[in-house]
């Protein structure tokens, strides 16, 4: 019987072991995919880590480690994924914290980021498995993996092999190479180290929703009634993240990112979870409180919950001024610079120049400076500075249009972007992003056209561009 007992102890061995080989085969692609390879690569270079965030789509749309890196030096990154559970957290913490040395970690708090088995919703609850099974597949099967799952009752996200049937057949007859990180940055994002969100314009129900944030807080506090107790699980889990971050001798902040609907509706249930931080020793940061302070707006959220790239410029520079004053912290400045963010707090400095001073392309538009950066192998970012006191912007779709071997419609290509400002230590810029695969350029235009009756701008030109 022993002898069989230990066959059969052998034989799951055999399996954990297999199966923390070949998971890697059998992830699905999303963001975090490319977010988690990132982040390994950060802890390699010899950066100071500085601030390491953690938490839901509500923290990677409002932390912009740019930022952070710009005003505390260091380097920051935000390992936070979508309808992140506390569990989840709590395990990316464990298995990251002993190979890292970051200073502060931030927990983005919300209401609700733990999956009760009693709930009744069943669609939110395999919604919510489905996201932190995306977490979980991007790190091999390990005891804290194991445990992590027994504690947030979620046994699927063991191993994606046993779960993605559908790859089974590409895995192992098809071609592997079209199973690569998955992290694609040419669209309307922003993104650098784990932050990702995007400037769209909300709609007008948003904007509706949104004009709770022009009342006062204590105003708005009054009338949100709340009669029930802070969910015990929530606690429990945040006291066991301060154990194992006072472990490591870091520190830990948790927060609470801005919120139209916590706004409207969840205030009193985040001062009774305060008043539970306070007497833990736990230090709480609720940034629904600051609201007026931070100069949020309705048209800085582009939903109820999730921030537009200039709502978290607002956002990270004020809660880095507040580590900063708080934690007294020291770390030297990275002067590399690979991103939109960097740049543009950096003064654009180290993009190249197409356009130094001002061009009127017409009497309602103008432009300060164009400069430009490569971003990724054939992908380039074109910044437009606008002017102070210009109202007109919005009314006017921007276009690039670029030729390579001739100038001819056969070698022409044209981009449009959007004029939606970029607003950065009070300077607006505009961003278009763009595909090039052949940097030889022998003729690039940029010009405008007005949106209600068609009209063209003058073109600004430049020949034999070589980027």
């Amino acid at each position: 019987m022993k002898r069989f007992v230990l066959k059969v102890i052998l034989f799951f061995i055999l399996i954990l072991l297999s199966l923390s080989v070949i998971d890697r085969h059998f992830i699905n692609p999303d963001r975090f995919n490319g977010v988690v390879k990132e982040f390994n690569k950060s802890i390699e270079t010899n950066v100071e880590e500085s601030i390491l965030f953690v938490g839901s789509s509500r923290s990677f749309c409002t932390f912009n480690p740019a930022v952070f890196d710009f005003y505390l030096g260091g380097q920051s990154f935000n390992l936070s994924s979508s309808s992140q559970l506390l569990n989840t957290s709590k395990f990316l913490i464990e298995e990251n914290i002993d190979k890292t040395d970051y200073k502060l970690i931030v927990l983005n708090f919300s209401r609700g980021l733990v999956v009760l088995p009693q709930t009744k919703d069943t669609l939110k609850f395999v919604k919510s498995v489905f996201f932190q099974n995306i977490v979980y597949d991007n790190y091999r099967l390990s005891i804290n993996k194991i445990k992590s799952n027994l504690d947030g009752k979620l046994l699927s996200s063991l191993s994606p092999t046993y779960r993605n049937h559908s790859k089974w057949d590409s895995v192992l007859f098809g071609d592997k190479k079209k199973l690569p990180f998955i992290y694609n940055k040419r669209d309307v994002t922003f993104s650098n180290n784990g932050f990702t969100t995007s400037n769209i314009l909300p709609n007008n129900n948003i904007l509706e929703k949104g004009q709770i944030l022009k009342k006062p807080y204590n105003e708005v506090l009054v009338n949100s009634k709340f009669n029930g107790k802070v969910n015990a699980e929530e606690i429990e889990f945040i006291t066991s993240i301060k154990k194992i971050i006072n472990e490591s001798n870091s520190k830990l902040l948790v927060t609470t990112s801005p919120s139209i609907r916590d706004y409207n509706h969840n205030l009193e249930y985040y001062e009774k979870f305060e008043t539970k931080m306070d007497s833990l020793g736990i230090n709480y940061l609720n940034l629904n409180k600051h609201v007026a302070e931070i100069k949020l707006k309705p048209f800085d959220f582009y939903d109820q919950n999730h921030l537009t790239y200039n709502g978290s410029i607002k956002v990270s520079e004020y809660l880095s001024k507040y580590i900063k004053e708080k934690y007294k912290f020291n770390f030297s400045k990275s002067k590399d610079c690979e991103n939109i963010t960097c740049h543009l707090y950096n003064n654009l400095d180290s993009a190249k120049s197409i356009l130094d001073t001002s061009f009127d392309f017409n009497d309602e538009l103008r432009i300060s400076k164009i400069k430009y950066f490569n971003e990724l192998k054939d992908q380039y970012v074109f910044v437009l500075e606008g002017q102070e006191g210009v109202e007109h912007y919005n009314d006017y779709v921007g276009y690039v249009r670029y030729y390579n071997t001739s100038l001819d419609d056969k070698n022409k290509t044209v981009e449009s972007f959007q004029l939606r400002s970029v607003n950065v230590l009070n300077k607006k810029y505009f961003i278009n992003r763009i595909i090039i695969p052949n940097p030889d350029i022998l003729k690039f235009d940029i010009f405008f056209i007005r949106k209600k009756d068609k009209k063209v701008s003058k073109l600004f030109s430049i020949k034999n561009l070589n980027l």
